[in-house]
C-alpha cells in the first residue's frame, strides 16, 4: 500500500489529504469526512478494506488542517473540496461524502460537474444543517474524542445557514447513489431515503448492512466494497 500526505494552500488555508494507491491510476474515491472528522480517522478504519486508489481530505479545522479564525460557511468548507481535486488534476473521481460530508461535496462538485464519475451521498439527506451554539457547545464535551479544533466547532455553528441542497444534487450530470445504515440511528431514514428517490428519480439508494450512522468504522469492509463496485460501474 502506497500512502501519501499531502498538503495544500487553499487561500492561506493549509488542506492535508491522504492519497492512499495512487500507482493503481485511474478513477479514484474522493472520501469526504464527516462534521467534525479527519482523513487519518477515515484511513484507519479504511486501509485494510479499500485496495483502491482513494484520495481522503480532511476539511479546514480537521486533522492535519489548519483551523483558520473564520470562514466556516458552506462555501468555504466545499472550495476546501475543490482546491485539492484541481492540484492534482483529477479528470474523473467517484466523489464519497459522508454524513453532513456529503452535503460539503455536492456544493464542492458544483464546481468540478465535469470531472465526477459518480457522487455517492453517505446516509444524510441533502441539506445543510442550521448549527447552533448548543450544537458546539456538546460537540466540544467530547473534545478527546474528535479531531477537530473548538475554532472550527464555534466557527462552523457561528456561519452555519439552513440550505437546501436537493437542486444542486439533481444538476449533477453524472451517476447518483445513495448509501444508508441499515441501524436504527441511520440519518437517512427509510422515509427519507424514499423522499430523495421521488425528488432525485435518477438515484440508486444502497442499504448498508450491520451498520449505524457512523458506516465507516461499523462496516467498512461492506462500504468499501460498494464504492469499488460504484467505481466500476459508474
Amino acid at each position: 500500500m502506497n500512502i501519501q500526505y499531502n498538503t495544500i494552500l487553499n487561500n492561506n488555508v493549509t488542506i492535508s489529504y491522504i492519497s492512499v494507491n495512487s500507482e493503481f491510476g485511474g478513477c479514484p474515491i474522493v472520501i469526504i469526512p464527516g462534521a467534525v472528522n479527519s482523513a487519518d480517522e477515515v484511513h484507519a478504519a479504511l486501509s485494510e478494506h479499500l485496495p483502491a486508489y482513494h484520495i481522503i481530505i480532511s476539511l479546514r479545522g480537521r486533522g492535519k488542517s489548519s483551523s483558520p479564525e473564520s470562514g466556516y460557511t458552506l462555501s468555504d468548507q466545499a472550495s476546501d473540496i475543490q482546491a485539492v481535486i484541481e492540484h492534482e488534476k483529477i479528470q474523473s473521481c467517484v466523489l464519497f461524502g459522508h454524513s453532513i460530508g456529503s452535503t460539503i461535496g455536492i456544493r464542492a462538485a458544483q464546481n468540478f460537474a465535469a470531472s465526477l464519475k459518480a457522487f455517492v451521498v453517505g446516509d444524510f439527506p441533502p441539506f445543510y444543517p442550521p448549527y447552533s451554539n448548543t450544537w458546539a457547545t456538546q460537540v466540544l464535551a467530547f473534545s478527546d474524542a474528535i479531531d477537530i479544533t473548538p475554532t472550527a466547532v464555534n466557527g462552523i455553528a457561528k456561519d452555519a445557514q439552513y440550505t437546501d441542497v436537493l437542486d444542486e444534487l439533481n444538476s449533477l450530470s453524472c451517476s447518483i447513489y445513495a448509501i444508508r445504515a441499515s441501524g436504527e440511528n441511520s440519518l437517512l431514514r427509510p422515509e427519507d431515503a424514499a423522499k430523495l428517490k421521488e425528488l432525485c428519480p435518477r438515484c440508486t439508494v444502497l442499504e448498508l448492512e450491520d451498520s449505524g450512522h457512523e458506516m465507516i468504522h461499523d462496516n467498512p469492509k461492506e462500504l468499501a466494497r460498494m464504492l469499488i463496485e460504484i467505481t466500476q460501474q459508474g
